[in-house]
């Protein structure tokens, strides 16, 4: 956090210029819909760390919220 804050680095997904708005508007079914989807995206076996659709879920309301 402090090295983010040192670099001035962005914070959540709304401080890079995504737009929040439908994640807003529609919530826990717009995560779930991401969750799902980023789940069995074909790219996703080259991750390091194997996620299932809950990780995805938390690692997007984490990032929406800026939360670490």
């Amino acid at each position: 956090m402090q090295l983010r804050t040192h670099l001035g680095a962005p914070h959540s997904l709304a401080d890079i210029g995504i737009d929040v708005a439908p994640a807003e508007k529609f919530g826990e079914k717009f995560a779930g819909m991401f969750a799902e989807k980023a789940a069995v995206d074909p790219y996703a076996g080259g991750n390091l760390v194997l996620f299932f659709s809950g990780e995805y879920r938390e690692l997007f309301a984490r990032a929406w919220s800026g939360e670490i």
